[in-house]
């Protein structure tokens, strides 16, 4: 989906909007977005948590099966993430590099206040 966050963070946030779609379709291209079916694993998750008799078994077994999807997906992000940056120009490089110094900025100023409690 158009608005599905990749999962880069800061380095996500410091990249072009044109940089974040050649990612999103670089993972469309490797099908790991489209192996997620996040939906349908919920609703898995859902019906084990659903049903009269937990089977912890099962959940543990959906629980293993989606960290090793998020890891294949989290490879696959990094790959194309690394392509991306390679054809940056030394230019594009220094500015996705000072926004990236940035967004760790305004994240360490936003850690830094108060909490309001």
């Amino acid at each position: 989906p158009p608005n599905f966050d990749i999962g880069l963070g800061p380095l996500g946030r410091a990249l072009a909007p044109e940089e974040r779609r050649m990612i999103r379709r670089g993972l469309v291209q490797n099908r790991s977005l489209r192996d997620l079916n996040l939906r349908g694993r919920m609703n898995e998750v859902v019906a084990v948590l659903e049903a009269r008799d937990f089977d912890a078994a099962r959940f543990g077994q959906l629980m293993d099966e989606q960290i090793a999807r998020t890891a294949n997906l989290q490879e696959t992000v990094q790959v194309v993430l690394i392509d991306v940056i390679s054809d940056m120009t030394p230019e594009r490089r220094a500015d996705f590099a000072q926004k990236l110094k940035d967004e760790m900025s305004r994240m360490k100023s936003e850690r830094e206040r108060p909490s309001g409690g």
